[in-house]
């Protein structure tokens, strides 16, 4: 028992093994980073949790019950070099277990070029520079060229990035992307497994895929096509479908945003027809076909796909990281639907509108760029049922929030032009206010 002194990352990686808890909800538990918990995977046994950290770990071992300490004093007995040997849990469905290296399987894995577009970064990054210095220090004490703990820390910042999208800056996030996307190519020049090779192409595929997210978030269309593309051959090469129907529906959604619905239809429909039925890519795409046939004013379409939508999430579970880009969140649902009855015209609208920003009002801090969104759903509902006035105050606060990015700016000329057109006043100072902030 370690009660009273200090904790060894080893010891915290035991107990953690002992419990059967996930890396996330071990963290969560002890209110530390998920990289601080893969950073003790990784083997950093020097490490010793911050006071905080050691007296949750003491208070948790009391309370885990004698089943679990049994389990934690005898992985302590093994040792470190045993717990050590156990392979680390292969994620987003990689196959388990083969160690061999390219050469002892008699050939050379896909060699996969990143693009990294954009200028070098440095030290600005936030968090991101000190992060890969850590990860890079536990590749090196590892006894290969890249080691099972270096992919899948590197696979954990892949999930912290993509939950960082809902609140962090399109500019910003792809600064740490590309440092990221950068350290991730280097890894593919290293000496490593063929199930090490296989999973840094999956996160290299994610990486790749929400860089392509941020550059459609803020207009840049070509830079988003190369980035897409990328994403889509790493999907391919590392088996994973989901990947794959995520770029047609990022594609589905940046040509809906040019104008394009009845591609942006055809796109949503193939990324359905090669998602996993119910994954998180299979509800968005069909969302995203609802909110096209909106535009072209197929109602029966509208409706039809609304209804499928319903069915898909009325069973999803609340997920475990519902900021994640890439997980679908079921608080979405009430925000699509405001979206895709508004754009039809449906008075509808008005009531799921309302529901969404009175639930997001109550939590500002943690979807805002989703909040200014809802404004501006209620502010079209609002001008579509004759109520321009309230309808330009919405789009002035959302404007004024400035989290607004480039492919959502020609919603606030949509409500503007509307409440224009019904005489409201206040429209010429919201379109002076855009113009500062945004131009």
């Amino acid at each position: 028992m370690v009660l009273g002194r200090p904790w060894t990352g080893f010891e915290a990686v035991a107990l953690q093994e002992a419990t059967r808890k996930s890396v996330r909800d071990f963290a969560a538990h002890l209110g530390v980073e998920m990289t601080t918990v893969a950073n003790w995977r990784a083997g950093l046994a020097a490490v010793t949790p911050r006071p905080l950290t050691q007296e949750l770990l003491d208070t948790l071992l009391v309370q885990v019950g004698a089943e679990v300490r049994e389990r934690f004093e005898q992985i302590l007995a093994e040792g470190e070099s045993a717990l050590r040997s156990r392979r680390l849990p292969i994620r987003r469905g990689a196959a388990a277990g083969d160690t061999r290296t390219a050469a002892d399987a008699g050939h050379t894995p896909p060699q996969v070029t990143i693009p990294l577009v954009g200028p070098p970064i440095g030290g600005s990054a936030i968090g991101t520079t000190d992060d890969l210095i850590a990860i890079e220090l536990a590749r090196r004490t590892a006894a290969s060229d890249v080691g099972s703990g270096t992919v899948e820390r590197l696979e954990w910042a892949v999930d912290d990035l993509s939950s960082a999208y809902a609140t962090t800056a399109p500019t910003m996030l792809l600064q740490r992307l590309r440092e990221y996307l950068r350290y991730t190519t280097m890894l593919m020049d290293s000496r490593k497994t063929l199930d090490e090779h296989r999973r840094l192409v999956v996160a290299g595929g994610w990486l790749a895929l929400l860089a392509a997210t941020c550059h459609v978030d803020m207009g840049q269309q070509s830079t988003a096509s190369v980035y897409l593309s990328t994403a889509d051959e790493l999907g391919e090469q590392g088996g994973q479908p989901e990947i794959r129907a995520w770029c047609l529906e990022t594609r589905a959604w940046e040509v809906l945003v040019q104008g394009d619905f009845s591609q942006a239809v055809e796109l949503s429909r193939r990324a359905q027809s090669c998602a996993p039925r119910g994954s998180s890519v299979y509800i968005q795409a069909t969302a995203q076909e609802g909110r096209a046939l909106s535009r072209l004013q197929d109602r029966a379409g509208t409706y039809d796909a609304l209804r499928r939508l319903t069915r898909l999430v009325s069973s999803l579970p609340q997920p475990e990281q519902p900021e994640h880009h890439f997980r679908y969140d079921p608080a979405k649902f009430d925000s699509y639907v405001a979206t895709t009855l508004a754009w039809l015209g449906d008075s509808a609208a008005e009531f799921h509108a309302r529901q969404t920003l009175d639930r997001l009002l109550a939590t500002p801090a943690s979807k805002p760029r989703r909040l200014a969104s809802a404004q501006l759903d209620l502010g079209l509902a609002l001008v579509k049922v004759g109520k321009p006035e309230e309808a330009v105050e919405l789009a002035l606060t959302a404007v004024n929030s400035g989290r607004l990015v480039p492919s959502n700016y020609w919603r606030v000329d949509e409500v503007l032009s509307a409440a224009e057109e019904q005489g409201a006043d206040g429209v010429s100072a919201v379109r002076d206010a855009f113009g500062s902030l945004y131009s």
